[in-house]
């Protein structure tokens, strides 16, 4: 009697010890490791793509317009989410002039984007503005410049004309560390293309010569052959010498 009363305990008690046992054992399951998404280095044609739409899009600036420092900075964002952080996006920026700078808010007026716009084809013309700005009096002659009709006609003179050509010369002379700043700048978003081009390929050179670096230091200490490949020892070196007491 005895005996059924604890088979009969047991049949009554199983089901809720299973689902014990069964929740136990959920429980003690792992979860999965998420794996990390490592992004690779883009290549030359991805990071065209990301340049080249960027700047065809950028809002109320045609393509000889003057390029300020805030309007390419979402631009280090998107080469960044697409494997590529710009070394020298700091130098890159200062070579930008700022939003707030005086020639950009001038030349950002009606009147002054008019001018702009006029002075563009002219090989160095926002160049030209930029240093004229330079001397005491410049901010006042430069804006004279430009709300007097036909006042491109001397940026035109200044950048074309072997004579003007000189006369701003004699200018940049006069305001040497300036001048190497001006010379430095980037204007337009050709411009600005070519920078970036030209990071993404030292960045390459960069990236090249650390990973031949890493080849040369894992492989340092290791016998090759004539082909640069790793010797494969022979068993009889890899057998112990005889002691000379045997």
């Amino acid at each position: 009697m005895r005996y059924v009363v604890l088979a009969a305990v047991c049949l009554i008690f199983s089901p809720v010890l299973s689902m014990t046992v069964s929740a136990q054992s959920v429980k003690k399951v792992p979860l999965p490791h998420k794996k990390e998404v490592i992004q690779s280095f883009p290549g030359p044609q991805q990071v065209e793509s990301v340049l080249t739409e960027y700047l065809d899009n950028l809002k109320d600036r045609e393509e000889t317009d003057l390029i300020s420092q805030d309007d390419i900075q979402p631009l280090f964002k998107q080469l960044e989410d697409i494997g590529w952080k710009v070394a020298d996006e700091r130098e890159l920026k200062e070579r930008l002039l700022k939003d707030k700078d005086w020639l950009v808010t001038t030349l950002r007026t009606r009147t002054g984007t008019k001018f702009m716009r006029k002075i563009a084809e002219f090989p160095g013309g926002y160049a030209q503005l930029d240093l004229m700005r330079q001397s005491s009096q410049g901010k006042k002659e430069v804006a004279g410049i430009i709300t007097t009709p036909g006042g491109e006609e001397l940026i035109e003179f200044l950048t074309t004309s072997p004579v003007g050509r000189n006369t701003s010369q004699k200018l940049a002379a006069q305001h040497r560390n300036k001048s190497k700043l001006v010379e430095d700048r980037l204007y337009t978003k050709d411009d600005i293309h070519k920078q970036f081009k030209l990071s993404y390929a030292a960045e390459v050179d960069r990236q090249t010569e650390q990973d031949a670096l890493s080849a040369r230091t894992s492989t340092k200490g290791k016998r090759t052959n004539s082909k640069g490949e790793p010797q494969q020892q022979s068993p009889a070196a890899s057998e112990p010498r005889p002691s000379r007491e045997e």
